[in-house]
């Protein structure tokens, strides 16, 4: 290597010291001036899609979204024998599903069934099938490894059916969400991975959001839980609907990124309390007198998604969020913007 080709490269390497030096204090100066906006009040981990999550104190946050003894959320998810995914919106009574981690597996319990449990470590759940299936999630392709007989005749018992499969989440098959949303430039970002959550890592939504959407709902279509609307993070001394202008903001040691409103399919008409669909089509029906989409946003939504027309009129609750920065999110950790 000649001496011009040495100094060259010691001046790159220079610059690309001084540029993340740079960076690194603009970073840490936001961070410094941010503003408290919220507190998180409640923290809700669902280690399988469709089903009850629980509540915890503290978690782990990562690109892919959130981790609790060694699962991500929706870590698990069921499908049908043509690789479609099966949730609530097709089967109501699978949020009457809990779910608990108790030495090292994840148990299920729900009234008339015997529990039924599966292995959380990898190694394990591959001797019961192995099979790779693909499927496909909103916008997204998604693969994952099928967990074996034994699993799928309990839910095909369950919900009386004889064709459903189940399959977990391996990092290896790991996507970024920007691949099946190519029109919103600019949201999600490279590194926002995907689980089986839908839209993004992590989903946030306000107290102060479902009390106004409760004021306008009727007498017998209140909402009883914030469980109704599956978010991960709830918080508390805001606004309603200061979410949706969280563009970037920091709650404790992590930092996360704004995607969207949160566009609400029919799941929230399913009451997790009774397992039972809202023949009144509520919330959804309220919400979409008030919280419809705007004209931007429903042309980020890709034009090749043969449910565009659908999707466009879905009305809005909550935050899709990415993470810039890992970490630990806990209960009464403040958020700042």
């Amino acid at each position: 290597m000649s001496s011009a080709d040495s100094r060259t490269i010691v001046i790159l390497a220079g610059l690309a010291g001084i540029k993340y030096a740079v960076m690194t204090f603009i970073a840490k100066k936001h961070k410094d001036n941010a503003k408290p906006v919220a507190t998180i009040d409640e923290i809700y981990f669902y280690p399988f899609k469709a089903l009850k999550g629980f509540m915890v104190n503290e978690i782990e946050l990562t690109y892919t979204g959130f981790k609790y003894k060694g699962l991500y959320d929706r870590h698990f998810m069921i499908v049908n024998d043509c690789d479609e995914i099966v949730t609530s919106k097709e089967q109501p009574s699978l949020v009457l599903i809990s779910t608990s981690i108790q030495n090292d597996r994840l148990w299920l319990h729900v009234d008339g069934m015997e529990d039924t449990s599966l292995p959380l470590d990898t190694q394990n759940l591959n001797r019961l099938c192995g099979k790779v299936r693909t499927v496909k999630n909103w916008f997204n392709y998604c693969k994952g490894i099928d967990c074996g007989d034994e699993i799928a005749a309990w839910f095909n018992k369950y919900l009386k059916k004889t064709n459903l499969r189940v399959i977990y989440f391996d990092k290896k098959f790991e996507i970024p969400f920007a691949d099946g949303f190519s029109s919103w430039d600019g949201l999600l970002k490279n590194w926002d991975m995907s689980s089986y959550t839908d839209g993004s890592p992590v989903s946030l939504i306000s107290h102060s959001s479902i009390d106004d959407l409760n004021t306008r709902l009727p007498k017998e279509s209140k909402i009883r839980t914030v469980r109704q609307f599956r978010m991960n993070l709830i918080v508390k001394d805001c606004a309603p609907y200061a979410e949706d202008d969280w563009q970037e903001f920091y709650i404790g040691e992590t930092k996360l990124h704004h995607c969207l409103v949160c566009p609400r399919c029919i799941a929230p008409n399913v009451d997790p309390l009774t397992g039972k669909r809202s023949k009144a089509f509520e919330p959804l029906k309220t919400l979409k007198t008030y919280r419809l989409p705007d004209e931007l946003v429903k042309r980020m939504y890709p034009k090749t998604c043969p449910d565009v027309k659908k999707l466009a009129t879905f009305p809005k609750i909550g935050a899709l969020c990415g993470v810039d920065t890992c970490g630990t999110i806990k209960v009464g950790d403040i958020v700042k913007v």
